[in-house]
């Protein structure tokens, strides 16, 4: 026991470095591939579909395991594994959601809005000419 914890301090710093690496390396691009995949409102909505029927599936399978083996710890698992997951799929809907909805820049009307007034025209029609 004592030699496995000596070997342990001995490779501490290899490991730490092999971990730094990894953040410093892999890191960006998986930030990058998830932020590629969020942005795309059909990848998000088979994602929430899966998150979705794995909390079901989940507790359903959680619940049966633990009125087999006389267990409450199971179906208290169960329970939480479907809060969290269902949780989870409410959040994945409302991104989807906000994918969906058009920016303003996109609506009718936007460009007038932005357009300046000229100086010395009115934005409002007063009835006079």
């Amino acid at each position: 026991m004592d030699k496995s914890i000596a070997y342990l301090v001995v490779l501490l710093p290899a490991i730490a470095s092999a971990l730094l690496a990894f953040f410093v390396e892999c890191m960006p691009a998986l930030a990058r591939g998830y932020r590629s995949f969020m942005e795309s409102r059909h990848k998000v909505e088979w994602l929430r579909e899966i998150v979705t029927h794995a909390a079901f599936y989940g507790s359903a399978i959680g619940a049966a395991l633990g009125v087999k083996k006389d267990s409450a710890l199971l179906g208290w698992i169960a329970a939480a594994w479907f809060i969290a997951l269902i949780s989870a799929a409410y959040a994945l809907t409302e991104h989807v959601e906000r994918l969906s909805e058009p920016d303003e820049d996109e609506t009718p009307g936007a460009a007038a809005r932005q357009r300046p007034v000229e100086s010395g025209a009115s934005p409002l029609y007063t009835g006079e000419d």
